[in-house]
C-alpha cells in the first residue's frame, strides 16, 4: 500500500514520484524510503545545517504552542558539516521515563538533566535507588567492570568529583547508609559513613578529615576495650591468625583512660624501619626487644644505650665479661709492691689500670669494664691483706718467743 503526495503513476502501477509512505507485504511501515527493514523505518535527511534535526516528534497538543504540554522527539545534531550525534528526549522540561512493566520506571531523566535509576525523582546528576517500592526490600546496586571473558582483564571503576578543567575546586565523594540528603542537595543530613574529601583525605565517622586517614568512632566509656580499627587475616575469633587493633579503654564511668594498639592471638608485634628490619618487637608474652626480634626478658636490648638522666634498677646482671680477674690468684701472678703503687698514685693521682677522672669525664664509664677493674683491685687488696696477715702472724710468733725468753731470764 503506497501513499504519495503530488505523485505520478508509473507504467507498472507504482508511484514513479511523490511516494511518502508505504506498508509493505510484511506489514512493515516505511516513511521516506521504499524498502523498510523493520516494523517502522523512517528516513529523513534535513541537511547538515548546524543544530538539531528531528526524525520524529510526538506531542499532546502542540509542543510549540503550549509550553506546558509534554512532547517527545528523536533526531540528530549536525555541526554544520557532518552529523555529530543522535538524540532522543522529552520537551518542555518534562522528565523522560524508561519503563519496564506498566508504570515502573527503570530509568528517568529529569527535566533538569538528572538521571535516576529505579528512582523517578533523581536529586543528583546520577541518583540510583535499590528498592522497587515502599513495600519491598532494597535490591543490590552492582557496578562491574569485569572482562568480557575469563582471559580478559577487568576495567577500572572511576568515581571522580574533580572539576572539568583548571580553575575549579574538587568536591567530595560521600558514602552513606540509611541517609537523607540535606536541603541543599550537596551532602547528607544524616547517615554519612565515609567520605573522600576534596584533598583526597579519607574520613570514617566524620565529615572533616584533618589527615590522610581520619577515623572517628565513639563506642562510649563502658568499662573495657573499644576498637577503632582491626586488621585481621582470616577471623579474629579463630585464635590462630594474626590480627592488630587500635582503640581505647573505658573506665566504665565518664572518661576513656588510655589509648592502645596491639597484636592478638599471641603474635609478636614488630616496629620496623626499612624492609623486614625490626627496630623494636613486643613478644606475645609482653617482652620488649630493641634491635632484638625475640626478646627473652621484659626489656631485651641488642646494642648500646644512651641516657641523659638517671636509671633506677633493682639489680644489674651483665654477661659481657670476656675475662674475669681470677688470674690474680694464680701462683705466677706478679703483684705490684705497695711501694710501686704508692709511687704511681703520687704521680698520676689514681690507681693503676683505673681510668682517671679526666678520662671518665671525656669518654664516660663502662660499668661492666669498671666492675672488672674494681674486682681485680679488690682481689689484689685481698692478696695484700693476706701478706700483711702473714707478716703480722710472724711478728706475733717472734714476740711470743721474746716474751718467753724474758720470762726465763726473770727467774
Amino acid at each position: 500500500i503506497l501513499f504519495g503526495v503530488g505523485g505520478t503513476i508509473g507504467p507498472n502501477g507504482t508511484l514513479a514520484t511523490g511516494e511518502r509512505m508505504r506498508l509493505d507485504p510484511l506489514g512493515r511501515l516505511a516513511l521516506g524510503l521504499p524498502t523498510p527493514l523493520s516494523a517502522v523505518h523512517i528516513r529523513r535527511d534535513e541537511g547538515l545545517a548546524s543544530g538539531e534535526h528531528s526524525w520524529i516528534s510526538l506531542e499532546r497538543n502542540g509542543s510549540n504552542l503550549y509550553s506546558s504540554d509534554p512532547s517527545f522527539g528523536i533526531g540528530y545534531r549536525s555541526d554544520g558539516t557532518n552529523p555529530s550525534r543522535v538524540w532522543m528526549g522529552a520537551g518542555n522540561g518534562f522528565p523522560l521515563d524508561f519503563r519496564v512493566t506498566n508504570a515502573t520506571q527503570a530509568m528517568t531523566i529529569s527535566g533538569t538533566g538528572n538521571v535516576g535509576i529505579n528512582n523517578p525523582n533523581p536529586q543528583g546528576t546520577l541518583d540510583v535507588r535499590g528498592g522497587q517500592s515502599s513495600a519491598t526490600d532494597g535490591l543490590p546496586i552492582v557496578l562491574s567492570a569485569q572482562g568480557g571473558a575469563s582471559t580478559k582483564n577487568g576495567g577500572n571503576i572511576i568515581l571522580n568529583s574533580g572539576p572539568n578543567g583548571a580553575g575549579g575546586s574538587n568536591g567530595a565523594i560521600i558514602f552513606a547508609t540509611g541517609g537523607v540528603l540535606n536541603s541543599a542537595g550537596t551532602g547528607m543530613a544524616v547517615g554519612e559513613r565515609m567520605r573522600i574529601d576534596a584533598a583526597g583525605r579519607l574520613a570514617l565517622g566524620n565529615s572533616s578529615p584533618v589527615c590522610a586517614f581520619h577515623l572517628r568512632n565513639d563506642d562510649g566509656v563502658a568499662s573495657g576495650e573499644h576498637s577503632w580499627v582491626n586488621y585481621e587475616r582470616n577471623g579474629i575469633g579463630n585464635g590462630t591468625d594474626p590480627v592488630i587493633g587500635f582503640g581505647y579503654r573505658g573506665d566504665g564511668s565518664t572518661n576513656p583512660t588510655r589509648v592502645w594498639m596491639g597484636a592478638g592471638n599471641g603474635f609478636p608485634l614488630d616496629f620496623r624501619v626499612s624492609g623486614a628490619q625490626q627496630a623494636m618487637s613486643i613478644s606475645g608474652s609482653g617482652n620488649v626487644g630493641i634491635n632484638n626480634p625475640n626478646p627473652g626478658e621484659r626489656l631485651d636490648i641488642d646494642g648500646n644505650i644512651k641516657a641523659t638522666g638517671s636509671i633506677t634498677v633493682a639489680s644489674v646482671v651483665t654477661k659481657s665479661w670476656s675475662v674475669t680477674p681470677d688470674y690474680v690468684f694464680e701462683k705466677d701472678y706478679r703483684l705490684a709492691s705497695l711501694d710501686d703503687v704508692e709511687k704511681f698514685v703520687d704521680v698520676h693521682k689514681h690507681l693503676p689500670e683505673v681510668p682517671s677522672a679526666k678520662d671518665l669525664a671525656k669518654t664516660g664509664m663502662n660499668l661492666a669494664e669498671m666492675n672488672v677493674v674494681l674486682l681485680k683491685k679488690v682481689e689484689e687488696l685481698t692478696l695484700y691483706s693476706i701478706e700483711e696477715r702473714k707478716r703480722n702472724q710472724a711478728l706475733e710468733r717472734r714476740l711470743d718467743r721474746l716474751e718467753q725468753v724474758a720470762a726465763h731470764s726473770d727467774r
